[in-house]
């Protein structure tokens, strides 16, 4: 998935990634998926998750190019 959108994680993105269920710490690498802007998780467990399962782990909405461009027109 070579269009996801990274930031890197700030105050303001307290929270925890479902996938490893380890909270967000400074400097991490953080992926805000299309499909919901609160939707973030741990650069390395959402390219994993993606990689065999193509759609996003909390609304199940997939998660493929064509969505990804879409979120950046």
């Amino acid at each position: 998935m070579k269009s996801l959108h990274k930031v890197k994680y700030s105050v303001v993105d307290i929270g925890t990634c479902v996938i490893c269920m380890n909270e967000f710490i400074k400097e991490d690498s953080i992926i805000v998926l299309p499909c919901d802007n609160r939707h973030k998780f741990h650069e390395g467990c959402i390219e994993n998750w993606l990689g065999s399962n193509g759609i996003c782990p909390i609304c199940k909405k997939e998660i493929n190019e064509q969505s990804l461009d879409e979120s950046i027109a």
